[in-house]
């Protein structure tokens, strides 16, 4: 198979619906998706090649329209944007944006979840925004790796995963806005269908070959990972476990989503000017902020 450049990419960001949208990309006829959902080539195989990307994600195509790929970090990581620019600067860029409060909490829960995380959510932001008032955040000119934020899992970025305006203006500076669409979760979960297919009709195939959406899976968090969680000194963790705790994600305090809304404030307001968007439905959110 001759290497292609992606079609369309599904950018991010994290834990704001991506997986189910491109679950609902995948069941179109003409689509391909690359296998498994989130190449890691803009991020850190960039140097291998077009050949690589290819042969790597995309062996089973079988001469679908387009191929595409989705990986939220894509969004985040300030050196993709010029990547993607440079395989394909006519590729039709997908964003799908939530709450970043509630994004926040639920970027949280999946590491605490998960056993990588040992602070709870309060200490955990306090701790992030520590790290972006000190300027460690990952640089535009030089690849990430683990060593630019050396706190937990991967790294924390639950705070400024949520600064989509600035994100989003990398890309527009580089690519022209109707190549870009920005969908928002809380309107993608209450139609589906609706914003499924709005998508389709945006990468130009054929928006009535796409099954009807049911419902928005969430991408739920991993289960805990024992011999993680027993080898590690996390005994708050411990005592969740045993007092039943972890079946469900905690709501946030009123006092604390009051000073997450206050942070994000201007970096929404700064959103809202980029792409008059109406966020009307971040502030009707419920102040619990919903599992996903």
């Amino acid at each position: 198979m001759k290497p292609r450049f992606p079609d369309f990419l599904l950018l991010g960001a994290a834990k704001c619906g991506t997986t189910a949208l491109a679950s609902h990309l995948g069941q179109h006829p003409e689509i391909l998706l690359s296998e498994p959902k989130e190449p890691y080539f803009f991020e850190k195989e960039f140097d291998l090649g077009l050949a690589y990307y290819w042969r790597r994600y995309f062996a089973r195509w079988q001469g679908e329209r387009l191929v595409g790929e989705a990986r939220h970090r894509n969004l985040y990581l300030p050196y993709v944007a010029q990547r993607v620019h440079t395989v394909n600067p006519e590729a039709r860029l997908l964003v799908i944006l939530r709450n970043p409060v509630d994004r926040a909490l639920s970027h949280w829960w999946h590491w605490y979840r998960g056993g990588e995380e040992p602070l709870w959510f309060e200490q955990a932001v306090a701790a992030d925004i520590d790290r972006i008032q000190r300027g460690q955040r990952i640089s535009s000119d030089r690849e990430f790796s683990l060593q630019d934020c050396p706190l937990i899992g991967p790294y924390r970025t639950y705070i400024d995963s949520g600064y989509y305006a600035e994100q989003i203006e990398r890309y527009l500076a580089l690519f022209p806005r109707e190549q870009l669409l920005v969908l928002l979760l809380e309107e993608f979960r209450a139609d589906p269908t609706r914003s499924a297919r709005q998508v389709v009709e945006f990468l130009g195939v054929d928006p009535d070959l796409l099954p009807a959406a049911t419902r928005v899976r969430r991408n739920r968090a991993r289960p805990l990972h024992w011999s993680r969680a027993l080898l590690r000194p996390y005994p708050h963790v411990l005592r969740s476990l045993r007092s039943g705790g972890l079946r469900g994600r905690p709501r946030l305090s009123p006092e604390t989503r009051r000073a997450l809304e206050a942070h994000y404030r201007p970096h929404n307001d700064r959103l809202r000017a980029l792409l008059d968007l109406d966020l009307a439905c971040w502030v009707r959110a419920d102040s619990g902020g919903g599992r996903g």
